[in-house]
């Protein structure tokens, strides 16, 4: 995002788990990783389809710490079951080991309280989640093969999306050397028409970059076209 001169952007690595986080949230879990994440989650819950999309209660709940442990480690276990059954993950690996496991949570727990907020268990599961994707990008594996139904969609709308060159190239590099671009596309808001220029000519070797990461459009306010 630009103010005046200074440019203020968040750590890329940071971009890159958020965005790596929604993908991984819609590649469907093992039908039976469902059922019991809503069972564990709430006790009075249905393991229904339909049931499936009411997991979390209401975002003042607080959970027990204790159950979340519970939560979080049925969910790598179920879910390195899942690998090592496909044959990505050897027999005596885990997506999270003992001490990675408590080091997760120690990480977005608030260690003095014994209860946790709706967004720690979101949290808490999208980053095992995370972990169950990136192994399957690894091991090359076709995520529409796995229930992906559709590409994510994401709009970046900082006030100027292009105007740090250097972070949009080195994120649509990593887009296309992860094979993220079969996956996911995206658009830029409010971005000058000179984002696009060099010496005053266009860019075309930018323009391609972006095209090849899955940037489908870049939308210009008013002021941009200035």
């Amino acid at each position: 995002m630009a103010m005046g001169w200074k440019q203020r952007c968040v750590a890329f690595e940071k971009f890159q788990q958020y965005v790596l986080g929604m993908l991984a949230m819609e590649i469907p879990l093992p039908p039976a990783t469902e059922d019991a994440i809503a069972a564990a989650l709430r006790e009075d819950a249905a393991t229904s389809e339909a049931a499936r999309d009411y997991w979390f209660p209401a975002d003042a709940y607080e959970f027990p710490k204790s159950r979340l442990a519970d939560v979080a480690n049925l969910l790598n276990r179920s879910l390195t079951v899942d690998l090592s059954s496909r044959g990505l993950l050897a027999a005596d690996a885990r997506l999270f080991d003992g001490e990675a496991m408590e080091g997760l949570l120690g990480s977005l727990v608030c260690q003095r309280s014994n209860v946790v907020t709706r967004s720690q268990v979101n949290e808490v599961i999208v980053a095992i989640r995370r972990r169950w994707l990136a192994v399957l990008l690894e091991k090359d594996e076709d995520l529409y093969e796995h229930g992906l139904d559709h590409k994510l969609e994401i709009l970046l709308e900082d006030d100027n999306t292009l105007c740090n060159r250097e972070y949009i190239e080195v994120f649509c590099r990593w887009v296309i050397d992860s094979g993220l671009n079969r996956y996911m596309r995206f658009g830029g808001g409010q971005t000058s028409v000179s984002s696009f220029l060099r010496k005053g000519k266009p860019d075309e070797a930018f323009i391609g970059l972006l095209r090849e990461a899955g940037c489908l459009e870049v939308e210009m306010g008013v002021d941009g076209l200035s």
